[in-house]
């Protein structure tokens, strides 16, 4: 997306560098507007005169980056696109490169479900979710921002959330049927991965090997049987019931 601006960004995100770089994408162009935030170098916030410039000439997008860590969103960066509406790029950056933008949100083409690669809060096992629900069943399911390893803190983020999504949870794994939504624990003291069932024993899902951005992996079907000791609950989404 907006590939005419890449070399633009990237050449400005290491100029920035320690600090996060912020640029917005209108209708007249895309420029750098100054990071105001307290703390430059951990996050990022524009000024409100800025902000009503861009939208008077038609706000697009924004993009930030990523100094200290990868480019992935944080529960802010996430909840901060949902304010907006509109696409959110990210990139990260040591100082002398940069990778390419990730781009997340409204407006964003959807991957392709099976040939996806891992980047958490963007093509992670919620979002292969969100995605299969919409493509396969026509059922928008509620965003939900969050932060990697979200379940160390001890963050129950997917039982939280199951009733604001319209799931209703099905009491026994015999009665499991297609579309159903499942909940793992892997390690952890709640559940921290999640999946559907696609009929026939057998599920899909979008695991990680441990890591935020794992090109290594993609959607894989498999059977169910071996995920049944780490089920924490199945649920049923309300329009299917």
């Amino acid at each position: 997306m907006f590939e005419q601006y890449t070399k633009y960004i990237k050449e400005k995100t290491i100029e920035a560098y320690p600090l996060e770089a912020v640029f917005l994408i209108t209708e007249s162009g895309c420029y750098e507007v100054p990071n105001i935030a307290k703390n430059p170098k951990e996050t990022f916030a524009v000024a409100s005169k800025d902000i009503q410039k861009a939208m008077s000439e038609g706000l697009k997008a924004v993009v930030h980056s990523h100094p200290h860590f990868e480019a992935y969103p944080s529960e802010a960066d996430m909840q901060t696109q949902l304010n907006y509406r509109i696409p959110f790029g990210l990139l990260a950056t040591d100082g002398e490169n940069t990778t390419e933008i990730v781009w997340w949100g409204d407006g964003v083409p959807t991957p392709d479900l099976m040939k996806r690669t891992f980047v958490f809060g963007v093509t992670d096992c919620y979002s292969f979710i969100r995605d299969y629900y919409k493509i396969n069943l026509s059922i928008d399911l509620p965003e939900i921002p969050r932060d990697w390893d979200f379940w160390k803190k001890g963050k129950a983020l997917f039982e939280d959330n199951t009733e604001k999504a319209g799931f209703v949870r099905v009491p026994d794994i015999k009665d499991i049927q297609k579309h159903d939504m499942y909940f793992c624990v892997y390690r952890a003291r709640v559940s921290n991965h999640a999946g559907i069932y696609i009929g026939d024993g057998q599920v899909l899902h979008h695991q990680t090997s441990g890591f935020p951005i794992d090109a290594s992996r993609h959607p894989v079907p498999e059977p169910l049987r071996g995920h049944k000791k780490c089920i924490s609950g199945i649920y049923r989404h309300k329009a299917l019931l």
